[in-house]
């Protein structure tokens, strides 16, 4: 299969979305945020991201094969005399820079294989959605190897855009693979994928809820006084809190840090505690970056 997405940052299965993300650049820039069901690491796409999927049958405990699944991927490059090279375990590379990123999902007797192809994406919007400071986070989850990353289109031999290079390579899987067949899903299928979108895949508990336990730590100085933030938060649920400073009074901090207990680890969250605290300035509260920049 072959698809595209708008912008959006998909987190690999085992990683802290919290961690993994650009919360003022997805928010100022409406970004979508989703968690897949392989593993890996996190990888932005936009329309110019064209993402490839094999899903196959084979022998339980021989299904994980990266370059299996790459290799095809790579020969139709060098027909527009672009040479990749597989590198670490799941990359492919031109000149030593990232073009595509891969990962598997094992179920059984099958393997859902999927990856990047950075064609013609916008590197800035990519850069500075999954520029974190990983600091403030502590917990066991899988990080994210930034890496040096190009588009493929600059080093082609030819000029095409994205859909014409989607139909191209859709067109060479067809005749490695003969016999090859196209498939339509059928309106109980798309159904079906509906349905796990609303119930799962596009759920808070999913794609934040779903993260490793971690603890938040994080000094902010906000309008020249200074908010601490310190909070563990279990299954996205903030379990502990303490919120220290001089930015409002103690009564105040003290207050939502009790309120904060219980709730999940969201803007939203915070943004309602902040308006609902009776006694408060609401002039004093931070606007909806600032809160981005104290909690997250």
């Amino acid at each position: 299969m072959l698809w595209r997405n708008e912008p959006s940052i998909v987190v690999g299965k085992h990683q802290n979305t919290m961690a993994e993300i650009n919360h003022s650049f997805v928010k100022r820039n409406k970004v979508l945020v989703a968690r897949r069901l392989s593993g890996g690491g996190t990888v932005y796409h936009d329309e110019g991201n064209l993402n490839f999927t094999f899903i196959a049958r084979g022998a339980e405990g021989k299904l994980v094969d990266f370059k299996k699944f790459t290799r095809p991927i790579q020969d139709w490059l060098k027909i527009y005399d672009v040479e990749t090279v597989f590198e670490g375990k799941n990359n492919l590379t031109i000149n030593g820079k990232k073009i595509s990123g891969n990962a598997e999902h094992v179920f059984k007797n099958k393997v859902l294989h999927h990856g990047t192809l950075l064609y013609s994406s916008e590197m800035n919007d990519l850069s500075q959605a999954l520029k974190v400071k990983l600091d403030s986070y502590k917990d066991k989850a899988v990080k994210s190897i930034r890496s040096a990353v190009t588009n493929i289109s600059p080093h082609m031999n030819v000029h095409m855009d994205i859909k014409s290079f989607q139909e191209s390579l859709m067109n060479y899987i067809k005749q490695v693979n003969t016999g090859a067949k196209g498939y339509q899903f059928i309106e109980n299928e798309l159904s079906e994928i509906q349905e796990l979108v609303s119930n799962k895949y596009n759920t808070w508990d999913w794609i934040y809820g779903y993260s490793p336990s971690y603890i938040f730590s994080k000094t902010t100085e906000l309008r020249l006084k200074k908010l601490s933030v310190s909070m563990k938060v279990e299954k996205g649920i903030i379990v502990e809190a303490k919120i220290e400073g001089d930015y409002f009074e103690n009564e105040i901090l003290n207050q939502l840090s009790r309120l904060a207990v219980g709730q999940a680890h969201s803007l939203l969250v915070f943004t309602s505690l902040l308006e609902d605290l009776p006694n408060l300035n609401k002039e004093s509260i931070p606007n909806e970056q600032e809160l981005i920049s104290i909690f997250f």
